[in-house]
């Protein structure tokens, strides 16, 4: 690693595959290309189980795609965010992974295509993914640090482990109060539909409402296929909390047409 690094004129820089990211590795950059507005991370491993801070006052975008990819050992740290003037953040990593997302009033644009780790269950005989309490945690956090945005992106992954804390989210409602779209790409399933009527409650005074079902995520063991009582269950349950998010969603939308509506009187035009 070199001792500085000097780009005065730098503003868009895009990193792949660094196996040595560190805090003293970004304050080489942070503090060497001044006027630096674009940063992407693809691929990148850090140098060791420390905590990773993202502190730029000048940085505008940050993308963050797969930290510790294929790493053998287990990946603890904290990645802090702290950037006053950041507009969009990009996020595709683990859901293992804790982000610590602060001081972010300038955030317009949020994605996050987040992935569950898998692992190979024999009982199904496919690879399962594999998530804990602890995992939503850490995404209900990521929430709680972009609640001034006014366009969020969520992935099927980042609900589904949303939803595996129910006790978080009844003690942690987040209003996004200045959120105007809203695209959640989901699965069918019940703990995928309670995240978005989590959300969806949230947001109140969303303007442009994008949901994608990407599959049915049901999954039964081969036995169960033919317990009519077991299959009658998970459908009823499956129904019922689509049929719930649905009418939230009719909610959302009826608020948003009454919006439209009154804004279309203004004084001086009304009919005599």
């Amino acid at each position: 690693m070199p001792d500085s690094i000097d780009l005065p004129s730098l503003r868009n820089l895009s990193l792949r595959s660094i196996d040595c990211l560190s805090d003293e590795f970004l304050d080489l950059y942070f503090n060497g290309c001044p006027l630096l507005e674009s940063l992407s991370f693809i691929a990148c491993d850090f140098l060791e189980e420390e905590n990773v801070t993202f502190s730029a006052p000048q940085l505008k975008h940050l993308v963050i795609d797969t930290f510790n990819k294929g790493s053998d050992t287990p990946y603890n740290c904290k990645i802090l965010v702290s950037a006053p003037n950041l507009i969009s953040f990009q996020c595709c990593d683990y859901t293992s992974h804790e982000y610590c997302l602060e001081n972010l009033s300038s955030l317009e644009v949020a994605r996050f295509n987040m992935i569950v780790e898998e692992e190979y269950n024999e009982e199904l005989d496919m690879f399962a993914p594999v998530y804990t309490k602890e995992d939503g945690r850490f995404m209900i956090n990521c929430l709680k640090g972009i609640s001034n945005v006014k366009s969020l992106t969520l992935n099927h992954h980042f609900l589904l482990v949303v939803a595996e804390a129910p006790d978080v989210l009844r003690m942690s409602p987040i209003p996004f109060r200045n959120l105007r779209f809203l695209k959640l790409d989901t699965w069918m399933g019940k703990a995928y539909i309670r995240a978005v009527m989590y959300i969806l409650e949230n947001s109140r005074d969303i303007e442009t409402l994008v949901i994608e079902f990407s599959r049915v995520s049901f999954i039964f063991s081969w036995p169960c296929l033919f317990a009519p009582e077991f299959f009658q269950k998970q459908f009823l349950e499956t129904f019922f909390s689509i049929l719930r998010c649905l009418v939230c969603l009719i909610i959302s939308i009826v608020n948003l047409i009454k919006l439209e509506n009154s804004s279309a009187f203004k004084p001086g035009f009304e009919k005599s």
